[in-house]
């Protein structure tokens, strides 16, 4: 039961994850990041139940490229954090980002796979592996990709379980 995104970019990415606490008030969500996510590689950002959840996420690497919404607020820039939502870092060191929707369905595992598109380029719910030899993006526009389901061998049984959001960064013209 956990939470997973998957980087189908060549560069490193940082991800901020928001979700559900009830320790944390008025708004019971806690915030916490970043996780690194190297190319071709998954990382888990939450343990314990996934289904029928809505986490918030805000994802980012060193070329300038970024995925993110419309849900603000304030985030530290220089070290690891575990916060309330409401809560501030400071005036100094910390920047306000906008972290973007992820509802679950009823999944036990959830992925969510960021990758860099060019405006060829389409979203395949069969095969979410995207190659683009053009990332050096500079503006952007995002899409949402259909839901897919990801088929896994794990000692030999296949398990489909897991299920992916394939998350595509469009070029503009």
């Amino acid at each position: 039961m956990s939470l997973f995104f998957r980087n189908n970019t060549p560069n490193t990415l940082y991800v901020v994850i928001a979700g559900p606490d009830s320790d944390c008030s008025p708004t019971p969500l806690v915030k916490a990041g970043y996780y690194p996510v190297q190319p071709g590689r998954s990382t888990v950002v939450w343990n314990g139940s996934v289904a029928n959840t809505t986490f918030y996420y805000y994802a980012f690497d060193t070329v300038g490229n970024t995925w993110s919404g419309n849900f603000f607020t304030r985030i530290p820039t220089d070290r690891a954090f575990n916060m309330c939502w409401v809560a501030d870092c400071g005036v100094t060191n910390c920047r306000t980002v906008g972290l973007r929707s992820l509802p679950i369905g009823n999944f036990t595992n959830f992925t969510l796979t960021l990758f860099i598109s060019n405006s060829k380029t389409k979203v395949s719910s069969k095969n979410n592996r995207m190659h683009n030899s053009n990332y050096k993006i500079r503006h952007f526009k995002f899409k949402l990709s259909k839901k897919c389901i990801a088929r896994s061998s794990v000692n030999g049984k296949t398990k489909s379980n897991r299920t992916q959001k394939c998350l595509c960064v469009k070029r503009k013209r």
